[in-house]
């Protein structure tokens, strides 16, 4: 459920799906102020799909050291070994890890539902 509560509008958006698998979580807005309902609703949806996005946290997986990974973004996953194949994740976290022992740098990828 997502709440904008501003001196102008109030405005209440619920997505019903993650409110049956996940119960009732609020994320309520106060700032900035809007002033029509229209940039309400918009941002009532942004807040939403946030909240999707954070609650489908699914694992991570190490990988070799990528500049070019950013968070958000979704990533497909083929590991033959482990039975894995066109799997699609998105990117919730990156930490990148020196291993002193041989000198190398990995990454872990922390990943969510797309």
């Amino acid at each position: 459920m997502a709440q904008i509560d501003t001196d102008l509008v109030h405005l209440e958006a619920f997505e019903w799906d993650e409110i049956n698998a996940h119960y009732d979580r609020m994320n309520r807005v106060t700032k900035p102020e809007y002033t029509s309902a229209s940039d309400a609703a918009s941002r009532a949806f942004r807040e939403l799909r946030r909240g999707e996005i954070w609650s489908g946290f699914t694992g991570w997986c190490q990988v070799p050291v990528n500049c070019g990974q950013e968070e958000f973004d979704v990533i497909t996953i083929t590991d033959i070994a482990g039975g894995v194949t066109l799997i699609q994740r998105r990117v919730l976290g990156i930490e990148t890890t020196w291993k002193k022992i041989d000198g190398s740098y990995f990454q872990k990828l922390l990943l969510g539902a797309v």
